[in-house]
């Protein structure tokens, strides 16, 4: 079954109303909103199935943070080969004296390119969750609100902290082939995410659920696929513009 609706949940960090008590007792501090944020964080990743009643901004840090991680790394990877490129040019035009030493290609990426690429992928978490909840209406299942998936699919995502910080930590220290890997599981599991989640969606509709299923994902898929193009056309054409 579809977990239920956080709303229903009392506050993140809130204790339930104990039964007065004779003797007189300490009140207990209450923590600040950051550590209530950084514990959920926490929590959420141990239990990302645990839905709680939580601010409905709370989802995105899991989110922005993955897509900051994974530009980071992929930053970092393309430099060290620009680098390289660079060494590889100026041992050609050593080599060629007669070449023209006034012309010279751009062999590192601009700074900003990390962050529109890190936009790129926060773009591209959305477009996997609103093709979610399409796919969730499409099946005719109205009980599931875009806050309650938002922050549902944000708790599932804490879950890949811990592989994109390995990576880029593996792309620092010169481990590229397994940060690759790792970049490629957790693409694969953000891009797997409205299938897993259309499986446990209520049907509605007259056609049987396999098949609606199957329909569903077919056209999240589809849709998230030209996203995915367009995003990849538009940021290596621009990419390609910034080193000329």
């Amino acid at each position: 079954m579809a977990p239920a609706d956080a709303s229903s949940l009392p506050p993140y960090g809130q204790q339930r109303a104990q039964p007065p008590v004779q003797m007189p007792v300490a009140v207990p501090v209450r923590p600040n909103a950051f550590t209530l944020l950084i514990r959920w964080l926490w929590d959420s990743f141990k239990h990302p199935s645990r839905l709680q009643r939580i601010p409905s901004w709370w989802p995105i840090v899991p989110i922005a943070l993955n897509a900051l991680v994974i530009a980071s790394t992929t930053y970092a990877m393309l430099s060290h080969q620009y680098r390289s490129m660079s060494n590889l040019t100026q041992g050609i035009n050593s080599f060629f004296s007669d070449i023209d030493s006034s012309y010279s290609v751009a062999t590192s990426i601009p700074v900003t390119q990390l962050f529109k690429t890190a936009v790129l992928m926060l773009v591209l978490e959305y477009a996997v969750i609103l093709m979610t909840y399409a796919g969730i209406r499409i099946m005719g299942d109205t009980s599931v609100t875009f806050s309650a998936l938002h922050q549902e699919i944000g708790q599932k995502l804490t879950t890949l902290l811990a592989p994109n910080l390995m990576a880029l930590v593996s792309v620092l220290i010169g481990l590229n082939a397994f940060a690759i890997f790792l970049l490629t599981v957790a693409m694969l599991f953000i891009l797997v995410l409205p299938a897993a989640r259309l499986a446990v969606a209520s049907n509605h509709r007259k056609l049987d659920r396999t098949w609606m299923w199957g329909l569903t994902t077919l056209l999240a898929g589809v849709a998230i696929a030209v996203i995915i193009l367009i995003l990849i056309i538009g940021g290596v054409a621009e990419t390609i513009g910034s080193l000329f």
